[in-house]
């Protein structure tokens, strides 16, 4: 069930405040998120870990007010991360690309649905979608060398569901971090949520963290996220000059 209401901004366009769930796909990333407003030709996603500027991405809904299917590109157009404005709804703009006539025919009965019947919107609707999405206490980026590293932090340290982080921040208990690892040969980023769980003020220090969003499928989609460096290097398949 979706909440809706109207509001206008500077913008090109007239938008439409709705919380409808959202599939986002990014390359192989599958995320399930919520919108905070929609125009004809797009809408905002809330998510704390948007995609870059000018990413190619697709978007799942089922529409108001029948729950039609809908599937569709787009591209990101405005990115705006919680670091950026601590007053403002993180998340990505997303304006349609290569949009067949039927699902454009879709999308235009829904928006109009949403413009021609705007009930009250409740005050939190919009803050429930805020809450969904925390700011962060603090962000790490992970950097493995090479494939060696990268498959040793899974084997260890992912599946056991948590990991130790080399850093002299102090952070107490409680604390909720967003974790960044990078792909050393595909340069592709995911994300893991975190808290935490210990500190160590004596060597090592560090934080202990346990992974907060680590079930059987993400396990699975960080599997899959390890094994592109493999594929990439066949298809590389490079002859090396014996000099």
């Amino acid at each position: 069930m979706s909440t809706t209401g109207k509001y206008t901004t500077p913008r090109r366009e007239e938008r439409y405040a709705v919380r409808v769930p959202i599939t986002l796909k990014v390359g192989n990333k599958i995320s399930k998120l919520y919108s905070s407003d929609v125009s004809f030709r797009g809408l905002f996603i809330c998510t704390d870990d948007p995609p870059v500027l000018r990413q190619l991405i697709s978007i799942e809904a089922k529409l108001p007010p029948d729950e039609v299917e809908f599937r569709s590109h787009g591209m990101s157009v405005y990115v705006l991360r919680p670091e950026q404005d601590a007053k403002r709804l993180p998340g990505v703009g997303v304006q349609f690309y290569a949009q067949s006539e039927s699902e454009r025919r879709k999308w235009e009965r829904f928006v109009t649905h949403v413009r021609q019947n705007p009930p009250e919107l409740p005050p939190d609707a919009i803050d429930s979608v805020k809450r969904q999405y925390p700011r962060f206490d603090a962000r790490f980026e992970v950097h493995p060398r090479d494939l060696n590293e990268l498959e040793v932090l899974y084997s260890r340290d992912i599946s056991a569901g948590g990991m130790f982080l080399d850093t002299d921040l102090r952070l107490d208990p409680g604390k909720i971090l967003s974790l960044t690892i990078y792909h050393p040969i595909t340069r592709q980023a995911f994300t893991i949520d975190s808290i935490v769980k210990r500190r160590s003020d004596s060597p090592p220090q560090g934080l202990g963290v346990q992974f907060t969003n680590l079930d059987a499928m993400r396990l699975e989609k960080f599997q899959e996220f390890v094994k592109e460096g493999l594929e990439k290097l066949e298809e590389l398949d490079v002859e090396i000059d014996s000099d």
